[in-house]
């Protein structure tokens, strides 16, 4: 640290942590966004242990640490998003809607008012004793105030929609992007879950296939973590493209994927498993320098039980794609 820091840096905790990640992002060139502030001031204060094991692993590599990594990180243990957060945004559409409400009520109450004044006028008339001129020009006096007050509240109303609107968009595209990964643009854990359970709670229950890259440890420590990455984008290319239409892929972590198979019976979920792992075999990934990584999958593929929670059934496919792995790798397993 350096000698001319000030004093309150160097006797409260959370000033040092808030120094070292400043300094971090500055040794490793990274732009100071409040992802990547967060990320760093946790690692200095020790409170998120996988986070702090991770980036120490990596560090090890003396490869520059890129802004791509550090977005595979957030998306990992879940660094602070810089974008407003989805309760501020529904906090926001609310407001709208009630403005909106606000509106239309006091439309509603001038209607009630000139109807009641038209009520008077025609009263007044009829008993024959008013000055019909005067109760005339009143009416139309009234008449255009409400025009005038109709045409603001109009505005007003339609500005209010078009607020509502694109705050609805904003809403819908934030949980999207809470439910996807950063690094591969494919559903995440979170995603993957909540699909997993509503499909198990339906009638045609699902098969589930987790996979994993074979030898990725070796991939990281040959090539480097930027080949990682490129290796884990890939991947979750080539299982949107090849996955059926009605399969979800999604990245479960680091190198695991899952592809949830609904109302798929056993034998046709073997053959499409079969089928994404020839797949990924087949096509490889061409690193940066222009060397093609070949690159395999070992499967765990299990068929959901009647009654069976999400976290046997994820048990089950996982003891079979290690069954898979300890059988040679680059196969699929399938479940008792």
């Amino acid at each position: 640290m350096p000698s001319d820091a000030p004093s309150t840096t160097r006797t409260d905790p959370a000033m040092r942590h808030a120094h070292d990640a400043i300094a971090a992002l500055l040794h490793h060139g990274l732009r100071p966004t409040p992802p990547n502030y967060v990320l760093w001031f946790e690692f200095h204060a020790g409170q998120a242990a996988a986070l702090r094991a991770a980036l120490e692993d990596r560090l090890r590599d003396p490869s520059p640490l890129g802004e791509a990594e550090m977005a595979a990180l957030h998306a990992r243990f879940g660094a602070s998003p810089s974008g407003p957060t989805l309760a501020e945004i529904s906090r926001r559409l609310g407001e709208a809607v009630r403005d909106a409400a606000v509106i239309l009520d006091g439309t509603a109450t001038d209607a009630v008012r000139y109807e009641r004044s038209l009520e008077g006028a025609a009263a007044a008339l009829a008993s024959g004793t008013a000055d019909w001129p005067e109760v005339l020009a009143g009416l139309i006096r009234e008449t255009q105030a409400l025009r005038d007050k109709g045409a603001i509240l109009a505005r007003r109303l339609a500005e209010t929609g078009r607020r509502a609107e694109a705050l609805r968009e904003e809403l819908e595209e934030a949980r999207r992007e809470a439910a996807t990964d950063v690094l591969t643009g494919r559903p995440n854990r979170r995603a993957f879950e909540t699909a997993l359970e509503r499909h198990l709670a339906g009638d045609a229950l699902p098969c589930l296939l987790l996979l994993d890259v074979d030898h990725f440890k070796a991939v990281n420590d040959r090539h480097g973590h930027a080949a990682g990455d490129l290796a884990v984008r890939h991947l979750g290319t080539t299982l949107r493209e090849a996955a059926r239409a009605a399969d979800m892929p999604a990245r479960l972590g680091g190198e695991e994927f899952a592809v949830l198979m609904p109302g798929t019976p056993p034998e046709r979920a073997m053959c499409a498993a079969e089928a994404l792992r020839q797949a990924i075999a087949r096509e490889g990934v061409m690193l940066e320098d222009g060397t093609r990584l070949a690159l395999t999958v070992s499967g765990g593929l299990a068929a959901a039980t009647p009654g069976e929670g999400s976290a046997r059934l994820i048990e089950r496919a996982d003891a079979a794609l290690y069954a898979a792995k300890r059988a040679g790798r680059n196969r699929i397993e399938a479940a008792p």
